[in-house]
């Protein structure tokens, strides 16, 4: 009876053996179908940290050539003011002396068939400023 009952707990230990040892091959190719997943995704998330680590350089270089450039144009910006505001005064001085001009002169010169060449240039000056 020890005997019977003794080999009967060694069958139902290797049918228990048995059937873990299939959940065992089950879970073993299940967990090779994980792995290769993980590491599929693992390569894809260094691939795409890679992409953004050279993207996050691109732009680095292009907002320090834009600041160079914002720099040079803020230069040149300040030279044109420069040269803008040496040349207002001028401009108002000859605004100015344009609004003195009479239609009497004007009739005068629309008067004249073939004017000198001085008062030529000046009439297109003028016309320019008007213009």
């Amino acid at each position: 009876m020890h005997l019977s009952s003794g080999l009967n707990k060694l069958n139902e230990t290797a049918e228990s053996v048995i059937t873990m040892q299939s959940s065992l091959d089950v879970y073993k190719k299940e967990l090779a179908i994980k792995d290769k997943e993980a590491n599929s995704k693992l390569n894809m998330i260094v691939d795409q940290k890679g992409k953004a680590n050279m993207s996050q350089q691109e732009s680095i270089a292009l907002k320090k050539e834009l600041e160079i450039k914002r720099n040079q144009a803020n230069e040149k910006q300040k030279v044109v003011q420069i040269e803008l505001d040496a040349a207002l005064p001028a401009l108002e001085k000859a605004q100015s002396s344009v609004s003195s001009i009479t239609n009497t002169q004007l009739t005068e010169i629309k008067n004249l068939p073939n004017p000198p060449v001085m008062v030529k240039s000046t009439i297109n000056a003028v016309l320019c400023m008007i213009l």
